[in-house]
């Protein structure tokens, strides 16, 4: 009996140590969270409710469309070259592609997820920072 609780103890010390069966999340400093969403606001936006469900450790639905990482995003932060992402309105979430579980959630706090990619109309119309006569967004392209 005794033999058996060690054993239990040494597979769990060896599991936990080697990040298998255990939700480990990446730890990225403000600066590479900023250079991920900035890296991938450009990119298209997932609004399914799956996505927006997921969390760190919880396997991503097989139904949501991941994206490998960009190269320019995997050269600033190295640790994210592997992974694979599904951009969210306000977040992006980080995959492990080997079983799609979620080893980061990047929430943007700049709003650069959200915003639409420059050049593009996105949902609505640009805003090109006119004012009309008024005082009022001028967004119809008018002079």
């Amino acid at each position: 009996m005794r033999a058996q609780s060690w054993f239990g103890i040494v597979v769990f010390t060896v599991l936990a140590g080697s990040g298998m069966g255990v939700a480990n999340a990446l730890e990225l400093t403000a600066d590479q969270q900023r250079a991920i969403n900035q890296g991938l606001s450009g990119q298209q936006v997932d609004h399914s409710q799956a996505a927006a469900q997921a969390q760190v450790g919880g396997r991503l639905a097989d139904t949501v469309p991941t994206n490998p990482m960009p190269d320019r995003v995997a050269a600033n932060v190295p640790s994210v070259k592997n992974l694979l992402f599904v951009r969210l309105p306000d977040r992006v979430l980080l995959i492990n592609p080997d079983d799609h579980t979620i080893a980061e959630i990047v929430v943007d706090t700049g709003g650069a997820a959200s915003r639409p990619v420059e050049g593009s109309t996105g949902m609505g119309a640009h805003d090109d920072g006119r004012n009309d006569s008024n005082g009022n967004k001028d967004n119809t392209g008018n002079k």
